[in-house]
């Protein structure tokens, strides 16, 4: 599902403002967490709608590195919290001690005008949630961002505090001048990229890089990609542990 941000009342234009929005998201997605760890493995499995064996060491590790990550971020957006600032910590209370404040967490506990928004976030952030603790517990039989198998990968958990990542899967899409529905996808978001200084990572299908390729030539797919890191995503889309062609 996909959060409806135009339920969130206040704006973001400021950074206290933009703390306070990251409050409280922060402690909608740890309330659903703490509530995660009530649950029985039996329960946990129904929820994640998990098939075969649930590997909990994975969904433990998860959670623990979840609370980590959670806690810092809340500590850094609760520095700018003024007197009687939304989602800051209560009373008494040390930011560091989110577990507490997450389940306390409740629509009784906030403003009446974030009420919308709680109930659109509390549903976004547990789905959110429950989708990476089932990634979780299909590893290591399937690999995934939340879990790695080895220290090579990356999976963006380290990035600084108000860091993005960009990646874009599946291109390129066809030139200028082709039929397609979607031509010209690939070339209009790497110039949106260019034109706001911003770089990012292209995951390509290598059918669809050799069908362009064919199409125009090395030199053009070299000057679309300039400055780009380019990645593979795999010759076609679908696994290619069950294609027994891949190699």
């Amino acid at each position: 599902m996909t959060p409806n941000r135009a339920l969130w009342p206040d704006s973001i234009s400021s950074a206290a403002e933009f703390d306070r929005a990251s409050r409280a998201e922060i402690l909608a997605f740890a309330h659903a967490l703490a509530e995660s760890e009530k649950l029985s493995d039996d329960v946990l499995k129904v929820r994640l709608r998990v098939e075969g064996e649930m590997d909990i060491a994975s969904i433990q590790h998860l959670q623990r590195k979840l609370w980590k990550i959670l806690t810092g971020n809340y500590v850094m957006a609760s520095a700018s919290c003024a007197a009687h600032d939304a989602f800051c910590p209560m009373a008494d209370s040390n930011p560091s001690d989110l577990r507490e404040e997450a389940e306390a967490f409740s629509s009784a506990s906030i403003q009446p005008r974030y009420n919308s928004w709680f109930d659109d976030a509390s549903e976004f952030q547990r789905s959110y949630l429950y989708e990476l603790l089932r990634l979780a517990a299909v590893f290591p039989r399937f690999n995934s961002e939340v879990e790695s198998l080895n220290d090579n990968e990356f999976a963006g958990w380290g990035l600084p505090d108000r860091h993005f990542l960009l990646s874009f899967d599946d291109g390129p899409t066809r030139g200028p001048g082709q039929p397609d529905a979607n031509a010209e996808d690939t070339d209009r978001t790497i110039e949106m990229l260019r034109d706001n200084g911003v770089n990012a990572i292209f995951f390509v299908m290598g059918k669809t890089f050799q069908a362009r390729l064919q199409e125009t030539s090395a030199d053009a797919m070299k000057a679309l990609y300039s400055g780009l890191c380019v990645g593979a995503h795999g010759w076609v889309h679908k696994s290619h542990a069950l294609w027994p062609q891949w190699q």
